[in-house]
């Protein structure tokens, strides 16, 4: 029983699970570790020997006592296995396969630390050269000094992980991180005689200043760019947003361009820009995204609104206060978002849970033989055109006597089946009364006196709506 350099990696390591491992190995608990089927060791092994040639032809050095076994001196115990130390140099050689999008000098200095260190522990060396090839075909060289305070570090936890390796005793991660390194060969190369790279380099200098140049314009530009825009064009560049913060930018023929659409947009902070859509009609606040080429449709929102839809008795049962219902199956979903303001009908609370518990609300609409979205567009219509203020006592059904709590039977409307518990079509269980009236006796019920109507100031859609706290909606 031994330890080696992959051993020293893992006690200097964050992963508890692979310390247990090894000490279970260590103690003859476990058969060790078969790496056969994993295809970055076999890439290591498999490359050793053409990293090892490739470093002797690019550096001009040999690299003997290949693949030897080497004992410490004093602990017998601390072994390592090395692949070779190069002649002249006195340093151990370490060859490595890494992955292009993983390799970084540093990145690859940290994670062998702990091995070269061992190494050069055992073998009495002062340096270590790491030979790296990865897989984007490229060759690096490393050299890596003795590190006196790492390897203390290293030398005392190796000889603690021995100690509960013989006594049973379970052994506990170091939490000790690896030096800075000092990256010191990362290779110069004089590229002069090079005609190639003569010619590029030409080509890279006469137009650094060009490049600058286009750098800041597409900083302008997209400064310029409204926050709000998702497309812009002009003057022959197209810009497009891909993302906050990324706008790419196209030159396009300026005699073939399509007419753009005008849209107004708003003022935004960092735009930079004003909007002369906007100074032209102060009231307008927002994009109408139903223009669009991609519309989406418009979701107004207005407390007064929903404040007069719920001063409105409910369609189903009569009851006052009711809560105004959203339609939210007139209008697709979003993430969110409720339906337009426009399509609020009031409910009771009842009524309201009862239309959220069904599965299908258009046929939960249905078999109570009422059309809400005809009362939602009666009750906007109202608010849009009418003048004047709404008081609790001028509500729209000013001229229906007050409702109990028992709705009081009209002679005017078809009588109504008692309350009941019925699964609609999908299966779901709500509260639904049997067939009601036909829509134009309920109707009457909730017409609007224009009159009565709110002045509301003009909607901004896309604002959230600081109402509906208590509707459930």
């Amino acid at each position: 029983m031994f330890i080696g350099s992959s051993d020293a990696r893992i006690i200097m390591g964050h992963d508890e699970a692979a310390l247990i491992r090894l000490w279970r190995e260590k103690r003859g608990e476990l058969a060790a570790q078969d790496f056969s089927g994993n295809l970055l060791v076999q890439l290591g092994k498999a490359t050793e020997d053409l990293n090892r040639s490739w470093y002797e032809r690019n550096t001009g050095r040999t690299v003997d006592r290949i693949q030897r076994v080497v004992r410490h001196s004093a602990i017998s115990w601390m072994v390592a296995a090395l692949d070779g130390v190069v002649a002249g140099l006195g340093a151990v050689f370490e060859p490595r396969f890494m992955l292009p999008w993983s390799f970084s000098e540093e990145a690859a200095v940290e994670r062998h630390m702990a091995q070269v260190q061992h190494k050069m522990w055992v073998t009495h060396l002062t340096t270590a050269v790491l030979s790296i090839i990865t897989g984007g075909g490229k060759w690096v060289e490393i050299t890596i000094p003795m590190d006196p305070l790492y390897l203390s570090l290293l030398v005392s936890a190796e000889k603690r992980f021995w100690r509960c390796a013989q006594s049973g005793e379970v052994p506990h991660l170091t939490n000790l991180e690896p030096p800075r390194p000092r990256v010191e060969a990362i290779r110069i190369v004089d590229m002069s005689s090079s005609k190639s790279w003569a010619e590029i380099a030409a080509t890279f200098c006469s137009t650094r200043a060009a490049y600058l140049e286009h750098e800041r314009a597409k900083s302008g530009l997209m400064s310029l760019m409204p926050a709000c825009a998702k497309e812009a064009i002009g003057h022959g560049v197209h810009a497009r947003r891909l993302k906050p913060g990324a706008v790419s930018f196209d030159v396009v023929d300026t005699q073939a361009a399509p007419a753009t659409l005008h849209v107004p947009v708003a003022h935004s902070a960092g735009a930079g820009v004003d909007c002369p859509e906007l100074d032209a009609d102060p009231n307008q606040r927002g994009i109408d995204k139903s223009v669009l080429t991609l519309s989406t449709p418009r979701r107004y929102r207005n407390k007064e609104h929903l404040r007069f839809v719920a001063r409105q008795p409910c369609l189903l049962c009569g009851r006052k206060p009711s809560d105004p219902h959203h339609l939210g199956f007139l209008q697709p979903r979003a993430l969110g978002r409720k339906a337009s303001d426009e399509f609020a009908v009031p409910l009771c609370r009842t009524h309201h849970r009862a239309a959220h518990g069904a599965g299908d609300e258009r046929a939960w609409w249905k078999s109570a033989a009422i059309d809400p979205e005809k009362v939602a567009r009666k009750l906007w219509k109202a608010t849009r055109m009418g003048e004047g203020d709404l008081s609790p006592e001028r509500s729209v059904d000013a001229r229906v006597p007050p409702l109990s709590s028992t709705p009081v039977a009209d002679p005017k409307l078809p009588a109504r089946e008692p309350e009941r518990q019925r699964p609609d079509q999908d299966g779901n269980t709500g509260l639904v009364r049997g067939p009601g009236p036909d829509f134009t006796a309920l109707a009457d019920l909730v017409e609007v006196d224009p009159s009565a109507a709110p002045k509301i100031v003009p909607d901004h859609p896309g604002k959230q709506d600081e109402h509906e706290q208590n509707s459930g909606n």
